[in-house]
């Protein structure tokens, strides 16, 4: 049986169709498309749908849904985290001043400065152009995304769940620590880690077909 539909929720500061190419490669499986600023509590979900959720969007899953609402067959992490900031108790996360800097920037007026570091660091050849594209997403949007990065934490959420999940991240990631997939693959109670040995954070763009073929293979066996 393959899902009745496909939930793409994309990662900060990228538009819902920044995920175009792996809607593309999951073909004719059909796709939705939402940017990390949707609620995923508010999705409308059915047993037989896979929710897909690439960084702040899989954690946006992770603390809004997991445990409270239905996941339909499964989740799929990709080059996400339960909890983006470093802690006493989680090693796995960036240190907070990070964001509080790239906080600092936006408010200052250095939005492009900021975005083209984040997407340099990403892995992208091309940041300019993902500046243009994030032209139509707002300061407050952006803003507020960082602040949900800050804050979200899902790690008791995960202890209340049993959703599948599979996990998807790149060896060289260097916004989400690939640490981070490994201590959601020790946590969720069902769930398989894969880890692509080229990519960084910009897997599902620019590795999209074997980013399906990972879901195909777990989703459908």
């Amino acid at each position: 049986m393959v899902p009745v539909t496909v939930h793409l929720i994309s990662g900060w500061s990228f538009p819902a169709m920044a995920l175009q190419p792996l809607a593309e490669a999951l073909a004719p499986w059909p796709t939705r498309r939402y940017d990390a600023a949707q609620d995923t509590s508010r999705i409308p979900v059915e047993a037989d749908d896979l929710l897909i959720g690439w960084s702040l969007g899989g954690l946006n899953i992770m603390a809004r849904r997991y445990a409270r609402a239905s996941c339909g067959r499964g989740i799929v992490l990709i080059g996400s985290t339960a909890r983006f900031c470093r802690a006493s108790d989680y090693d796995a996360g960036v240190e907070p001043s990070a964001l509080r800097s790239m906080r600092s920037a936006l408010r200052r007026g250095r939005r492009d400065m900021m975005l083209t570091h984040f997407y340099e660091q990403a892995g992208f050849q091309n940041p300019q152009s993902w500046c243009l594209a994030a032209s139509g997403i707002d300061d407050e949007t952006l803003d507020n995304g960082l602040r949900e990065l800050e804050e979200l934490d899902a790690r008791d959420d995960l202890r209340d769940g049993s959703t599948p999940a599979l996990i998807l991240h790149g060896e060289h990631d260097r916004i989400i620590p690939v640490a981070a997939a490994h201590w959601l693959a020790r946590e969720l109670s069902q769930a398989a880690v894969r880890i692509h040995p080229a990519a960084g954070h910009d897997l599902p763009l620019t590795h999209p077909d074997w980013v399906a073929e990972q879901i195909r293979d777990y989703f459908t066996r």
